[in-house]
């Protein structure tokens, strides 16, 4: 319902900040025991969980000193460095 089709009494702003603040703390509340819940429901179910560890991918490049890069995110500087005096990442390529 937005503010506009609000039939009800006006309150004051003490209260409105009293039930913004109950609802963050309810919110708060759920998310913070609902991935315990799904754990529950899929081993209720037979299903092994998930890991929730986030999987790096193997790196696509690596320069002489050992240093390697995915390919992904923020480009590393000896790569930049490389392609700026005209050389090729490709030089740098995992084979």
């Amino acid at each position: 319902m937005g503010a506009s089709e609000w039939q009800g009494e006006p309150i004051g702003i003490s209260e409105l900040d009293e039930l913004i603040s109950e609802a963050q703390d309810l919110r708060e509340r759920l998310v913070e025991k609902r991935p315990a819940e799904l754990m529950a429901e899929l081993e209720a179910l037979g299903v092994s969980p998930p890991s929730l560890k986030r999987i790096r991918p193997p790196p696509r490049y690596k320069n002489g000193q050992g240093k390697t890069w995915t390919g992904g995110g923020k480009r590393p500087k000896w790569l930049s460095d490389h392609e700026a005096a005209s050389g090729s990442r490709s030089d740098f390529l995992i084979k």
